[in-house]
């Protein structure tokens, strides 16, 4: 709960800690001073303080917003208030404070300090900084013998992002006024610290992800199809309020797609905010042809034989034909092996083997079923007869003994 300071009777060594005391020269012999004389004299009253205390910020350009630390106004408490998320192009900036003091009789105000340190929530705090705050007007309201007054400075411009990297934050302040104190020598310190633990608002900073990819290699399935997902070309992407998702734009690839393919990775953070890379993916076809037949028929011919090419169906290349070195003609008997090649363009290939026999097994047909009886006067001669072959076509009869006989 915010407290109003302004208590004019209020005595000054019971509102001051130990450490709030400073004096402007000898100050450890001068504070053992003025502790022993007012502890021993409770009759001597505080004539000045600090009743109400403001920061004063500007985010994103939408004008100075006075924030309470020690008062209680229709203002937002900057205690445990939380500033927002800035990201890039975003600012806040502290423009600096207001304290609203008093000061009775020979009293005096003599300055203003606005202190403040900014760290991560997980960070050891560093130490204070410190702006000045200025006189800005004599106030009216006060008692007699007394004036109240407005110290301000409302311009400080200090950057309250600047170089800060993605997290969560602290924005700690707090707020003193000096004043010197009728026949005490030196001068004292009037805080307005939040009973010493100062005033703390959060904030968070979001920088984008950074998007990092690698190169991907996909092979192609037996369907001639590879799908990818975001994790096969993450090189490592980060960011340090939390990666919700990655999305790529293009994950399935097929035989169209084979060689080189560009792929964008885009990574989101928990705040929308995103940041892209490319990958580069390589679509390989390792599948080998598969032959249309898994064994190839032995190929048997009369006389002669022709073989035809067989075929084997690819992924990617569809229906190949085989190829081979050996002929495709056979027309001597015997017994051939043939070597077949299926090659599909992208490098993979395989080889299947045929068996072709040449055969006769039919004999020759004679011409005449029964050979003539051959007859003469005196003497006689034999003409050879003929005989069809189903491989050497027509062939002579051939034999041992005479053709001509000329001996009844």
């Amino acid at each position: 709960m915010k407290k109003n300071y302004f208590n004019p009777n209020k005595n000054w060594i019971s509102e001051m800690k130990f450490q709030d005391v400073i004096y402007n020269s000898k100050k450890v012999a001068l504070f053992l001073i003025v502790f022993f004389h007012f502890g021993i004299n409770n009759e001597i009253k505080a004539q000045s303080g600090i009743y109400e205390s403001y920061a004063i910020l500007n985010s994103n350009g939408g004008g100075n917003v006075y924030y309470d630390l020690q008062a209680t106004t229709a203002n937002t408490d900057f205690q445990g208030t939380n500033l927002g998320v800035f990201k890039p192009g975003n600012t806040l900036v502290l423009n600096g404070a207001q304290n609203k003091v008093y000061k009775c009789n020979t009293d005096d105000i003599t300055n203003g300090k606005l202190y403040y340190r900014i760290y991560k929530t997980t960070d050891i705090a560093p130490v204070f900084l410190d702006s000045n705050i200025g006189f800005s007007s004599n106030d009216s309201g006060a008692g007699p013998g007394c004036q109240n007054q407005t110290w301000q400075s409302n311009g400080a411009n200090i950057n309250v992002l600047n170089s800060l990297t993605s997290g969560n934050y602290y924005l700690e302040i707090y707020t003193t006024a000096d004043f010197t104190y009728s026949g005490v020598p030196g001068f004292g310190t009037h805080f307005a610290g939040n009973g010493g633990n100062n005033y703390i608002a959060q904030f968070t900073i979001d920088n984008p992800p950074i998007a990092l990819c690698k190169s991907y290699t996909a092979q192609l399935d037996a369907s001639g199809n590879v799908t990818i997902t975001a994790s096969d070309i993450d090189g490592g992407s980060t960011d340090d309020i939390g990666i919700v998702s990655f999305s790529v734009s293009q994950t399935t690839f097929t035989c169209a797609n084979l060689g080189t393919n560009n792929v964008t990775l885009t990574v989101t953070d928990s705040n929308g905010q995103t940041a892209t890379c490319v990958a580069v993916i390589t679509v390989e076809d390792n599948q080998a042809p598969v032959p249309t037949l898994t064994t190839l028929p032995t190929i048997t011919g009369q006389c002669s034989a022709t073989v035809t090419a067989p075929t084997a169906a690819d992924v990617c290349s569809g229906s190949i034909t085989g190829t081979t070195a050996n002929p495709l003609s056979y027309a001597t008997q015997g017994t051939y092996n043939i070597v077949w090649t299926f090659d599909d363009g992208n490098g993979n290939t395989i080889t299947q083997n045929q068996t072709v026999i040449v055969d006769d097994t039919i004999a020759p047909v004679p011409t005449l079923a029964t050979l003539p009886t051959i007859t003469g006067q005196c003497s006689a001669t034999v003409t050879a007869p003929t005989a069809a072959d189903v491989c050497s076509g027509s062939i002579t009869g051939t034999t041992a003994n005479p053709l001509s006989y000329a001996t009844q």
